[in-house]
């Protein structure tokens, strides 16, 4: 049986041939392209050899998707034990926050999650809309998910500190005020 073969792509331009892998506007080899394509499909054998022939890992697509939220949105735990055991990165997050553990949580992928979580992703980062695992599997009622991830730091309690933090301001520019003027008299509490 023969082995597959992955030949960079050569560029000829102007009838001189360039020996460098090609590479996309994005600076991204063939071989990491078919990497991405080849781990959506779950293909392990095919992702070991791309991944020998250097294709990168942590690839993102135009989504910022990477082959490991792939696997973990799509509750392949095989898949991302291949991913995490080849050193893929597991707090990447895509163009809307979202790190392979939160695409995990949001499917429902439990066994995914709770992997995840074990090999060390970073339970406090938050997507865009300022939600991390916890309240993801909140707003999805997966109450065994939300009940294996620590709330951390939600959108309200942002709110709050922030808002406590303008009272702190507020009281400092006060209490630098002459003694009973009325304006230090306004201090918040």
């Amino acid at each position: 049986m023969t082995e597959k073969q992955y030949i960079p792509i050569s560029l000829f331009i102007i009838g001189l041939e360039v020996q460098q892998p090609a590479r996309d506007i994005f600076g991204y080899t063939d071989a990491s392209l078919l990497f991405l394509n080849s781990a959506k499909k779950f293909n392990i054998k095919e992702s070991q050899d791309l991944l020998e022939s250097g294709a990168d890992i942590d690839m993102q697509d135009v989504k910022g998707m990477t082959a490991l939220m792939y696997a973990a949105r799509n509750g392949n735990i095989k898949m991302v034990a291949f991913l995490l055991a080849n050193d893929a990165s597991i707090n990447i997050q895509d163009k809307f926050g979202f790190t392979a553990t939160m695409h995990a949580v949001y499917f429902g992928r439990n066994a995914v999650a709770k992997l995840l979580k074990e090999s060390g992703a970073n339970l406090f980062l938050v997507d865009l809309e300022m939600r991390n695992a916890h309240d993801i599997a909140k707003m999805r009622r997966y109450k065994d998910l939300a009940a294996i991830f620590p709330e951390g730091i939600t959108s309200e309690s942002l709110r709050k500190g922030k808002d406590a933090l303008e009272r702190l301001k507020r009281n400092a520019e006060c209490s630098k005020l002459p003694h009973g003027s009325p304006k230090q008299r306004r201090i918040i509490v």
